[in-house]
């Protein structure tokens, strides 16, 4: 257990390096959670942009739940600004 919690840390240790650098890396497995998060979390604007299976991300239920949370965020006054990588 202690091995695998030295471990754990060291990541964590790893994220922070990176993101007083300026970086912030999300794995591929956790960006649905994110994405979300990020949609439900702003207040003024998002500034995303989008390289993925177009049909497959959106028609997901994580692209649906996606979808309706920045609709309803772009109504209660947030821009969102997503450019789509093709």
């Amino acid at each position: 257990m202690n091995y695998m919690l030295k471990q754990r840390l060291r990541g964590l240790e790893e994220q922070f390096d990176k993101m007083a650098q300026g970086r912030f890396l999300v794995d591929q497995s956790e960006m649905p959670e994110f994405a979300l998060e990020m949609i439900r979390s702003a207040k003024k604007r998002v500034l995303a942009t989008s390289y993925v299976q177009v049909l497959e991300w959106w028609a997901t239920p994580w692209g649906k739940q996606y979808e309706q949370l920045n609709e309803r965020k772009a109504k209660d006054g947030v821009t969102i600004t997503r450019i789509f990588i093709f």
